[in-house]
């Protein structure tokens, strides 16, 4: 996460964290295609088995970092002020929330 703070090595981190995320959701996939049926404690100590819901949260995070590298290597550089990034911090804890609490909410909803 700090190489992500650092402006000179800001791209590195987002790929790296882009492509850990696209490995971990291949492995997911390999797994659930050979019939594998594992449990995922991915957020904490509950367990939950295996789904494909995995596979698309952790594609949708990599690709959310691979995007985030994109225009960090695009963008012109920049001094963000405290107010921008405090808004930006706000925004964001929802979805951290939200994909931090993938299974609880997805028994909630009845989904599964």
């Amino acid at each position: 996460m700090l190489t992500v703070l650092v402006p000179a090595t800001r791209v590195l981190g987002l790929s790296l964290a882009g492509g850990t995320l696209a490995l971990f959701a291949a492995v997911l996939a390999r797994a659930l295609l050979s019939g594998r049926r594992s449990s995922c404690a991915c957020f904490g100590t509950r367990s939950s088995p295996l789904a494909w819901r995995h596979v698309v949260r952790n594609g949708l995070l990599g690709a959310m970092a691979a995007v985030a590298a994109g225009y960090a290597a695009t963008a012109p550089p920049f001094r963000p002020d405290l107010s921008g990034v405090v808004v930006a911090a706000l925004a964001a804890v929802p979805v951290v929330i939200g994909v931090v609490a993938l299974d609880d909410l997805w028994d909630l909803l009845g989904a599964g």
